[in-house]
């Protein structure tokens, strides 16, 4: 069956998506590459991947979802069936393959694979101002293990309907407004008991928390700063395998950044420290997600 993937990306984040699909290819050269992108700025992206991916606009906008940007962008991960390819992965920008992934790929028919998320249940990925109504729609739990939808493979012939679905579930939900990173809960909810769980190393991510740990296929830079850009530091973990996988780094570079990792633990737990520290006053949060504060949407 033949495979594709999918990612997403504005201009700003166009060498994030260079790095996951240059890695894409090194593992997966049979996987056919694309990458969704605002109208305005396709041709940009297009010059700045070159033959990396085939860059296109969304294929259309996904009602319900407010007219902005970022909102119908990470919508657009259900428009995986507008694809031809047998096997189609939504695979976010901010991910590196550090190793085939041939599992990823391997999709029972009429599921869906996905791996759990390492921080949030259920409950987490929804505001706490919509939860009963996401609850009441989807029979759930907030204690209800949830996956991290940056990463999650489907046979496209058994979910044309994806996109038409996931707009019957917002019209449906009769949410006050669409929360940001929304997406996610609302593909739990679709896909809830149809999920064929992958292991952890598939979609390895709170990289900070947990660092990479051998043998991981998959790492998936959850946190900001992303490592491509200023402030990450080669002293964090997940550095290394974005040089040697994202960038192309010579084995003698990456041997070197792996060596100055464990050499700079040191640093590396102070920073840590002081991030949890400036996280409990409130001044470090992630730009999208249930931790942004709830506003209705234009």
């Amino acid at each position: 069956m033949t495979r594709g993937v999918v990612t997403g990306c504005n201009l700003k984040f166009a060498a994030g998506a260079a790095g996951l699909l240059r890695s894409i290819r090194r593992f997966h050269p049979e996987a056919v590459r694309y990458c969704l992108t605002p109208a305005a700025e396709v041709a940009e992206v297009q010059a700045h991947l070159g033959d990396l991916a085939t860059v296109l606009a969304p294929p259309r906008p996904i009602r319900g979802v407010p007219d902005q940007w970022l909102l119908q962008l990470l919508a657009a991960r259900t428009l995986l069936p507008a694809f031809a390819e047998g096997v189609i992965a939504w695979v976010d920008c901010d991910v590196v393959f550090c190793g085939p992934a041939d599992a990823l790929f391997e999709v029972p028919e009429g599921s869906v694979n996905v791996v759990q998320d390492a921080v949030y249940n259920l409950g987490n990925m929804v505001p706490a101002d919509v939860w009963e109504q996401y609850a009441r729609q989807f029979h759930c739990q907030k204690t209800d293990r949830g996956f991290n939808a940056g990463i999650y493979a489907l046979r496209r012939s058994d979910w044309l309907d994806l996109p038409e679905r996931y707009e019957k579930a917002v019209e449906d939900g009769h949410y006050s407004y669409y929360p940001p990173g929304f997406d996610q809960a609302l593909l739990n909810g679709l896909f809830r008991g149809r999920t064929n769980w992958l292991p952890a190393t598939y979609n390895w991510h709170a990289v900070f928390e947990r660092g990479v740990p051998r043998g991981t296929r998959i790492v998936h830079y959850t946190d900001n700063p992303k490592p491509w850009q200023p402030g990450y530091g080669a002293h964090r973990p997940g550095y290394c395998e974005w040089m040697r996988y994202g960038e192309e780094a010579s084995a003698l570079q990456s041997f070197m950044y792996k060596a100055y990792n464990h050499l700079s633990a040191p640093r590396r737990f102070g920073y840590k420290a002081i991030r949890k520290v400036l996280t409990k006053v409130g001044f470090w949060r992630h730009e999208v997600g249930v931790s942004t504060p709830a506003k209705a949407n234009p």
